[in-house]
C-alpha cells in the first residue's frame, strides 16, 4: 500500500489536474487559483480516510476506505459541482468588479485576493473528489483526473 506521503503527493497532482480540466474557460490567473485550490483539496481528500480511520484503529480500511464510500463521494461531488463552481465564480467576479471600482490600493488588493480565494474554492470540490484516497488506492492516482473528468462529461465530445 502507498504511504501517506504518496497519497498526499498523488492526490495533490490529481486534484490540481482535475481542477484545471474544469477551469479551461477561465483566464490564466483564475485557472491558477482553481488549480491551487484543487491541489490543496486533493491532498485533503487523499489523506482524509486515514484521518477518519487511522491505521491503529481496528476499523482501518473499513467504510471510509471502501469503494462504496468512494462512489458516494464521487456522485455527491459531481452532482454539486456545476452549482458550486457557478456560485464561487460569481463571487469572484463580484470582487473583481469591486476591485475595478476601488480607488484605495489596499482595498483593491483585498478584493483581488478575495477573488483569487473564490477561484480556489471553485477548484476545491473537483480537486477533493479527484484526490480521494480510495481512487488513489485503486488506480495509483494515474487515472483519477481522467476518470473524474469523463464522469462529469468534460472530455466527451457531443
Amino acid at each position: 500500500m502507498p504511504s501517506g506521503k504518496t497519497h498526499v503527493c498523488l492526490a495533490g497532482f490529481a486534484g490540481g489536474g482535475t481542477a484545471a480540466c474544469f477551469a479551461l474557460d477561465e483566464v490564466p490567473v483564475d485557472i491558477a487559483g482553481e488549480v491551487l485550490g484543487g491541489a490543496l483539496a486533493g491532498m485533503v481528500g487523499g489523506k482524509l480516510p486515514d484521518i477518519l480511520e487511522p491505521a491503529l484503529n481496528p476499523l482501518h480500511r473499513s467504510f471510509f476506505h471502501s469503494v462504496i464510500f468512494g462512489a458516494i463521494e464521487t456522485a455527491a461531488g459531481l452532482a454539486l459541482l456545476t452549482h458550486w463552481q457557478s456560485i464561487c465564480r460569481e463571487k469572484a467576479r463580484e470582487h473583481k468588479r469591486a476591485a475595478g471600482r476601488e480607488e484605495d490600493p489596499i482595498l483593491k488588493f483585498l478584493h483581488q485576493l478575495a477573488a483569487f480565494a473564490w477561484h480556489m474554492l471553485a477548484g476545491a470540490l473537483p480537486g477533493f473528489v479527484a484526490g480521494t484516497h480510495v481512487r488513489l488506492q485503486a488506480t495509483g492516482g494515474a487515472a483519477s483526473t481522467i476518470v473524474t473528468a469523463i464522469l462529469a462529461g468534460e472530455l466527451v465530445d457531443d
